[in-house]
């Protein structure tokens, strides 16, 4: 399931996507700022959030014992740090990873065009099993 900034945001989302999910292993934010209290709150017990952004605002508050009392762990990543070389290595591992079998890709429901975008959102709203994508 993606969360973007596309997707409104209120006291029910963290709710919906747990009792979707069981709540997930790892939350790859790549819009932060204002979305960071929601993705901190995804993750199941023990889960990962990686932080790539501070879309909207830089400074945020959450609530401490939550996060702790999940063992919930919380990695901040500047990709814009890496260079083309170490950008190979990483992208060389994963094309072997997925070769090898060893990771899996996410399983594709449907494809929509950017004409039906807002199909696309419907599709992803009532809970289409696999990823929707948009080809833009």
């Amino acid at each position: 399931m993606l969360i973007d900034d596309y997707v409104p945001f209120d006291e029910n989302t963290i709710q919906r996507v747990r009792t979707l999910t069981g709540g997930v292993d790892v939350v790859y934010d790549a819009v932060g700022g204002v979305a960071f209290e929601t993705a901190l709150g995804l993750p199941k017990r023990r889960g990962r959030v990686v932080e790539i952004s501070a879309t909207g605002k830089r400074r945020v508050e959450f609530d401490l014992i939550d996060f702790y009392r999940n063992d919930t762990q919380l990695f901040g990543t500047n990709s814009a740090t890496l260079g083309v070389v170490e950008s190979a290595r990483l992208l060389t591992a994963l094309a072997e990873g997925f070769e090898s079998g060893k990771l899996k890709p996410p399983v594709i429901a449907e494809r929509f065009d950017l004409q039906r975008g807002q199909e696309a959102y419907r599709a992803v709203a009532a809970g289409t099993p696999g990823r929707v994508v948009i080809n833009l």
